[in-house]
């Protein structure tokens, strides 16, 4: 026990389960995604073991009126493809995602308890290449990048195709 989300009221549950999940787990890859499959796999992980939330103790009673009271807030879009609704689209940038800061959960705990036993965390900016970039780094869209390996890498492309000048890289006009 003991957890913040213990303190919540239902609705503020709510709300957190949906902004924690779109700030730490759902990736724009996930999407579309059906939406009792957006609560069983994004939503409720968020709580502590052992807490879950039932829909129909918040004031919309249905998940439907909850992801609804959402997209007319413009955090989310919801369609229906092939008769099933879906969660189509985030906005990761909206302005209650971005101020959101993540609940501490078992999983950041653990890795407290580890530090104290001395063991050393440590965590390390990277990059994640969408699709038009991998065709310049190689590799696949899931790589992890720390930010010399990726500069070496786009370097080591300039070199290949001849843009790299004494003066920076070549750029060709398009237009």
């Amino acid at each position: 026990g003991g957890s913040v989300w213990e303190t919540l009221t239902p609705d503020q549950m709510a709300e957190g389960m949906l902004l924690e999940a779109i700030k730490t787990r759902v990736k724009p890859s996930d999407l579309p995604c059906e939406c009792s499959k957006f609560l069983k796999d994004f939503m409720q992980p968020v709580l502590p073991e052992g807490l879950k939330l039932d829909i129909k103790t918040t004031s919309h009673k249905k998940l439907s009126k909850l992801l609804s009271a959402a997209e007319k807030r413009k955090l989310l879009c919801v369609v229906k493809k092939m008769g099933q609704e879906c969660v189509d689209k985030v906005d990761f940038g909206h302005k209650d995602v971005v101020a959101y800061v993540p609940q501490v959960c078992e999983s950041a705990s653990s890795a407290k308890s580890k530090q104290d036993a001395g063991e050393v965390l440590m965590f390390k900016e990277g990059y994640k290449p969408n699709n038009n970039i991998t065709p310049i780094i190689g590799g696949s869209k899931d790589d992890f990048y720390l930010p010399d390996g990726l500069l070496g890498r786009i370097c080591e492309y300039a070199k290949g195709k001849g843009l790299l000048r004494d003066d920076g890289v070549e750029i060709d006009r398009t237009h």
